[in-house]
């Protein structure tokens, strides 16, 4: 199944840091591809927080290329999603050493997903969202996918990914307070689908943002199907 994806990655004019990363990373196996992509930020204050999130999506883009990839050519699904939760637990203990170090706590938030055509791993910690935009009954539609709580605050499950969808990961600040009508209206437009396009329209989004005063920085996947 062919994923377009586009993406968003703004800070507000002045500021020096910039506690967000992405992880966008696609691979094509024979007729079969595979996506892993990620928003993440780190809350803490200065480079500590540029460092957790950094540290994170850098794990995971390595893990993509040096075990991912590999278990998809040798057809082990499963295996591969099990290898990137244990990769995640790894990361996850890594950084809270690291901000321990400096005298804190860690404080990472994520929310991403693992595709193999069809089938998605959803992995998510703390206020970064996704979001469902679709056409139901001749009518379009954009819901959060919500997950639900498991130990350790982290959550993990497997779903079907539908043709024609869009799905929209990012950061907390990014979605807050806003109107879900207006960024359907953004977000699904009439005509023809590119990934510069879908670029474009990620743009209007923030940029509506900022004039309402709404989000300092933001960081924001928009995937289509």
């Amino acid at each position: 199944m062919k994923v377009l994806s586009a993406h968003l990655w703004e800070k507000e004019k002045g500021i020096t840091h910039m506690p967000i990363s992405l992880v966008l990373q696609q691979a094509c196996i024979g007729r079969k591809t595979i996506d892993l992509v990620c928003v993440c930020e780190g809350k803490n204050a200065g480079e500590t927080g540029i460092t957790e999130s950094g540290y994170f999506t850098e794990g995971l883009t390595e893990w993509f290329h040096r075990e991912g990839i590999r278990l998809c050519e040798r057809k082990e699904e499963e295996k591969a999603a099990a290898a990137l939760y244990g990769e995640i637990t790894c990361l996850e203990k890594e950084n809270r050493d690291y901000t321990s170090r400096k005298g804190g706590k860690t404080n990472l938030h994520y929310w991403g997903m693992f595709l193999i055509e069809d089938r998605a791993w959803i992995f998510a910690q703390g206020d970064c969202k996704g979001f469902l935009l679709n056409h139901r009954f001749q009518k379009k539609n954009m819901r959060e996918i919500l997950l639900l709580q498991k130990s350790e605050s982290k959550e993990w499950f497997q779903v079907k990914i539908q043709k024609k969808i869009g799905i929209l990961l990012c950061t907390g600040d990014f979605c807050k307070d806003w109107i879900p009508e207006e960024c359907i209206e953004v977000l699904l437009p009439e005509g023809e689908i590119t990934e510069e396009r879908m670029g474009k329209r990620l743009q209007e989004l923030w940029q509506e943002q900022v004039r309402k005063g709404r989000s300092s920085m933001a960081g924001a996947i928009y995937l289509r199907t």
